[in-house]
């Protein structure tokens, strides 16, 4: 009898059953609530243990809101990863205004759940473009307080 393990970075174990065993080839299903992150998996046949394969699950890339008050937009979400580097990989922040015309924007602040930016006027959308994919959010104004 065969089996998987897959293997997280923690060292967490998790068992799997093949639904297809081959000689030819032996198939698994990954289970539905894996968290993101990067895992081994390897089939094991009594006290021989194949070579790992690397299996990477990949965050959800989400915005949940974009806010913008004078030219300080925030965009919150999740899966924005703790990278931005858009001159070389082509990630980063960009945004438009109401008639489609581009806005220019710094990002001040980038982490996994929250981008922050100067902005050169309010734009009317937000793109956020991680490692992990893209995410499209219209912006909502907020007045400044009298």
């Amino acid at each position: 009898a065969s089996t998987v393990v897959l293997t997280g970075a923690d060292g967490t174990e998790i068992p799997l059953t093949p639904t297809v065993l081959s000689m030819a080839s032996l198939e698994v299903v990954l289970p539905a609530d894996l968290a993101p992150g990067n895992y081994d998996l390897r089939a094991q046949k009594a006290d021989k243990i194949s070579n790992a394969v690397n299996i990477s699950v990949l965050p959800v890339v989400s915005s949940a809101y974009a806010l913008c008050r004078g030219t300080t937009v925030t965009v919150k979400g999740e899966g924005f990863s703790m990278f931005v580097d858009a001159l070389n990989s082509g990630t980063g922040l960009s945004a438009v205004d109401r008639t489609g015309n581009s806005v220019a924007c710094q990002v001040a602040s980038w982490d996994d759940t929250m981008i922050m930016a100067t902005c050169s006027a309010c734009p009317s959308t937000v793109t956020v473009e991680s490692i992990w994919g893209e995410t499209v959010k219209r912006t909502r104004i907020l007045q400044r307080r009298r």
